[in-house]
C-alpha cells in the first residue's frame, strides 16, 4: 500500500532496460542521481529535478550514491556544487574534479583553507554599472537572506531589512576602493554609527544618512529606521541587524567575506565543482550559504536569459 502500485524489478535486462544506463567508457549524454551499479554499470535517473536519498548512519549513501553521482557528473561535463557536511567528499572526489574543472572550496569551519565570497559583490556589481534597480532589488533580497521574517510582528524585521539594505547600498555607492566594499565595511557603519553616548546612541548614523540626501538610493531603504527617534522599536530594530551581521564579525568569516575569488559569473560560465564545508543546523554562519544560493540562482536566471535574448538576436 505504500509503494502504490509500484514493484520490484528481478530482471537485469528489465532494469537496464527502464533506467538510464552508464558503462563508465564513453562519454555519458546526461548525467543523474546514481542509485545502483550492476554488471559494470550505472543505474541513475536523469529526468527528476530534486532527489533524495535517505539511508542510516554506515548505509551507504557516500559510497554507492554520492561519489558515483560526482563521478557521473564530472564525466558528463557538468558543474557541481555539493554539499558537504563532513568535509569527505572533497578528499574522495576532489583530485578527480580538479582533473576535470576547476575546484573551488568554500569552508564555513576553517574559512582560511578555502575560497573567497563576497555577498556585496553582486551590489557592487549592479552599482558599478549604474543599474539601480537591480543594485536595490539584491540589496533587498541579501538584507532578506540575513533577517528571518517574524510572522507575528514583521515590523522589526521590516525595519531592520531596510536598515541593512541601505547600508548595503551605501557602502556600494561609497568613493571608496573596491576592496573596501564588503560585509567588514558594513559592520562597520552600524558598529561606528550606533554607540554614541545621549538618549539616541544611533544618532550618527541617522545622521549619516540624512547627509547622503533624499535623493540617495540609500534613503528610501533607511526611512523607517530614520524615523524611529530612540524608541524601544528603534532599539530593537538596530539589536536585530546587530544580530545578523554577528557571523561576519568573526576573523575568518570577515576575511572569507572580503572578496570574491572567484565571482560567481565564472562559477556558472567556467567548468567548476564547488565543495560547500557546511556546518551544524544551527549554526549562524550558515547564513551565508543562504546569501550565496540566492545570488548564484539569480546571476543563473540572468545569464540564461541574456544567452537566450543573443541567441534570438542572431537567428532573426
Amino acid at each position: 500500500s505504500v509503494l502504490g502500485n509500484a514493484k520490484l524489478i528481478d530482471s537485469t535486462k528489465l532494469r537496464t532496460k527502464m533506467n538510464d544506463v552508464w558503462d563508465g567508457k564513453e562519454k555519458p549524454k546526461t548525467a543523474g542521481l546514481v542509485y545502483g551499479f550492476e554488471n559494470g554499470h550505472y543505474y541513475y535517473d536523469s529526468k527528476p529535478p530534486h532527489q533524495i536519498t535517505i539511508s542510516f548512519s554506515g548505509g551507504g549513501k557516500t559510497r554507492y550514491s554520492m561519489i558515483p553521482t560526482t563521478h557521473l557528473g564530472l564525466e558528463a561535463g557538468c558543474n557541481l556544487i555539493i554539499s558537504d557536511l563532513k568535509n569527505e567528499l572533497i578528499e574522495l572526489t576532489g583530485e578527480k574534479a580538479a582533473e576535470m574543472s576547476e575546484v573551488v572550496l568554500f569552508d564555513l569551519e576553517e574559512p582560511l583553507r578555502g575560497n573567497r565570497y563576497n555577498p556585496l559583490g553582486l551590489v557592487v556589481k549592479y552599482a558599478e554599472e549604474g543599474n539601480l534597480g537591480k543594485m536595490r532589488d539584491t540589496a533587498d533580497k541579501l538584507a532578506a537572506n540575513l533577517v528571518p521574517s517574524e510572522d507575528k510582528n514583521p515590523f522589526f524585521s521590516n525595519a531592520a531589512r531596510g536598515l541593512l539594505s541601505a547600508c548595503f547600498i551605501a557602502v556600494a555607492l561609497a568613493d571608496i576602493e573596491r576592496s573596501k566594499k564588503n560585509m567588514a565595511s558594513v559592520c562597520a557603519i552600524i558598529d561606528e554609527g550606533t554607540t554614541g553616548e545621549g538618549k539616541d546612541p544611533s544618532a550618527a548614523l541617522k545622521d549619516f544618512f540624512r547627509s547622503l540626501g533624499a535623493d540617495h538610493p540609500a534613503f528610501s531603504s533607511a526611512s523607517e529606521f530614520l524615523s524611529d527617534g530612540s524608541t524601544t522599536a528603534g532599539k530593537n530594530v538596530l539589536s536585530t541587524v546587530k544580530v545578523a551581521l554577528r557571523p561576519f564579525t568573526s576573523p575568518g568569516i570577515r576575511w572569507m567575506t572580503a572578496e570574491s575569488d572567484p565571482i560567481i559569473d565564472d562559477l556558472i560560465n567556467k567548468r567548476t565543482t564547488l565543495y560547500i564545508h557546511v556546518l551544524n543546523k544551527e549554526h549562524p554562519a550558515n547564513c551565508l550559504l543562504g546569501c550565496f544560493f540566492s545570488q548564484w540562482w539569480q546571476r543563473v536566471l540572468e545569464i540564461g536569459n541574456e544567452q537566450f535574448a543573443g541567441d534570438r538576436k542572431s537567428t532573426r
